[in-house]
């Protein structure tokens, strides 16, 4: 029986060469830890989303495309296996790398290093949590493998086929936009440079056809969750108000330096000169619509960011750009070895060749089997007050640690409140759960309230206050600690943050160690 990528004109090279692109992947990652290891503040806003009724799933997007939100549903279990989808997306991206050098149309090492340079770049390796940043990564490679196809053989269903990836993939990655809008400037460029004006007008048709829903899902989908939390947050990320021209560049330069690390050097001067040595490979085989699309995407990124809208230079954010500048140094390298193969001899040629894969591995390899996850366990929490929570106890639970009790804690249903004043836009509640006390606020008062409701709750009768907490803020920490100061309050060390059991009317001792 022939197989299947061979009915679908897929050499069977191809597939093993993406199979070892995948198996690359996962070696370089902490399988074990990625699945054992309880999800952080971050992850879990986003994982609580699929205990969410279906018909509210646009209600529960908020950093996270629909998209992504959606796939999350599809992995069984209990949930903790969700990292799984970011580590697909990793793979597909490899892959993508891979299928951009072939369709360069030069030698095979150019792929081999393009996907190697994307499947152990350090800024994917370190981006294990449970985002949707691997999911941009994919998208942007793919962008620039179709227009790859476009300049390789210009033809309206592959021009359509680009355009509608646009809309499509704003459902699982926002940063497609930029380079989407990026992608259709670099190619008007090129078809105006070249005197195609059919062409030109075919891609502003296009163009057109793609923005309309592009908008659509932006302004439903997407805008509504954009809020003042959000954009203070990532203030830091924006340039100052009224930035003159010098002043944005050296905003750009400030920011990318400390990402700089994250594509194998912290010599940013060797960084420019390797991309400008991809972008002078690409225009020498006249392949200007992909010179262009770099530099196209960090404009638009940087032009957002002047206006607020996106964060420019940060880590997690500007991963899709990193797998873009991944790929530009390979097709750099690549070319650079094509010439000493086609000049000088093809065995000089492969000894460069292992002599670049030497030096981009012993690069990256800091990173493999990364461990950045930051160390927060309220799954060891709500595990512990499940087992020994006894009736007339109640059970108070920290704002951040809400997400986090809420997804781990499957013998409770959560209800969502949603509000504009939270920056993921919604907090999972339990109302009618009479013994479970949830803090909407971290201040001092939001402190001292539930304190007071949970005391009396509990009543003179020897019941217990079971405090589950995770992700301080400073001020929310003094404000426990405020609170509790004299009190009989007993911590227990079932993870970083510990738990809290507070007696109140001193009521007999429980077991301070898990598992007693």
């Amino acid at each position: 029986m022939t197989p299947a990528w061979e009915r679908i004109g897929l050499p069977a090279g191809e597939v093993a060469a993406v199979a070892l692109l995948g198996v690359l992947v996962l070696a370089a990652r902490d399988l074990r830890f990625l699945v054992r290891q309880p999800l952080w503040f971050d992850e879990t806003w986003v994982a609580v989303s699929t205990r969410a009724p279906l018909g509210s799933l646009h209600r529960v997007t908020s950093a996270t495309p629909l998209g992504w939100t959606f796939l999350l549903r599809l992995v069984p279990g209990d949930g903790q296996y969700l990292r799984v989808v970011p580590l697909v997306f990793a793979i597909a991206a490899a892959g993508a790398a891979w299928w951009f050098g072939r369709e360069l149309l030069m030698p095979r090492f150019v792929a081999v290093l393009s996907g190697v340079a994307v499947a152990i770049a350090p800024a994917l390796l370190v981006r294990i949590e449970l985002k949707q940043y691997t999911a941009e990564a994919f998208f942007a490679v793919l962008m620039l493998v179709m227009i790859a196809r476009l300049e390789n053989q210009w033809s309206n269903r592959r021009l359509a086929l680009m355009a509608g990836l646009i809309p499509f993939g704003m459902l699982f990655a926002h940063a497609i936009v930029f380079v989407g809008a990026a992608t259709f400037g670099a190619l008007a460029l090129e078809t105006t440079v070249t005197r195609r004006w059919r062409q030109l007008r075919d891609l502003g048709l296009a163009g057109a056809a793609a923005a309309v829903p592009a908008a659509v899902i932006y302004l439903v989908i997407d805008r509504p969750h954009v809020n003042p939390k959000v954009t203070a947050f990532w203030a830091a990320a924006f340039p100052p108000p009224h930035s003159g021209l010098s002043d944005l560049l050296e905003f750009a330069r400030r920011q990318l330096q400390p990402i700089a690390p994250y594509l194998g050097t912290r010599n940013t001067t060797l960084l420019g000169l390797l991309m400008l040595l991809g972008v002078a490979i690409l225009v020498s085989r006249k392949r200007y619509a992909l010179a262009a699309v770099f530099p196209f995407t960090v404009l638009s990124v940087l032009a957002a960011s002047a206006a607020r809208k996106y964060p420019f230079g940060d880590l997690r954010t500007s991963t899709f750009m990193m797998a873009m500048a991944a790929v530009l140094i390979a097709v750099g390298v690549g070319g650079v070895l094509d010439i000493l193969r086609r000049r000088v001899s093809p065995v000089v040629a492969l000894v460069g060749f292992v002599a670049v894969l030497v030096v981009w591995f012993s690069a990256a390899s800091p990173f493999f089997r990364s461990r950045v996850i930051t160390p927060e366990d309220v799954r060891a929490q709500v595990q512990y007050v499940n087992e020994h929570r006894q009736p007339g106890d109640v059970v108070v639970v920290g704002m951040s640690a809400a997400w986090g009790h809420a997804f781990y804690n499957r013998e409770l249903t959560p209800s969502f409140h949603y509000s504009d004043d939270l920056g993921m836009g919604f907090i999972p509640t339990h109302p009618d759960t009479p013994w479970l006390i949830e803090l909407t606020g971290r201040t001092k008062a939001d402190v001292q309230t539930a304190l007071a409701q949970a005391r009396e709750q509990v009543g003179p009768d020897g019941g217990r206050v079971w405090i589950i907490r995770s992700h301080l803020f400073p001020p929310e920490q003094r404000a426990w600690d405020e609170a509790l100061a004299g009190t009989d309050t007993v911590p227990i060390p079932v993870g970083p943050d510990p738990l809290l059991v507070h007696r109140p009317w001193s009521a007999r001792r429980v077991p301070t160690t898990p598992g007693s």
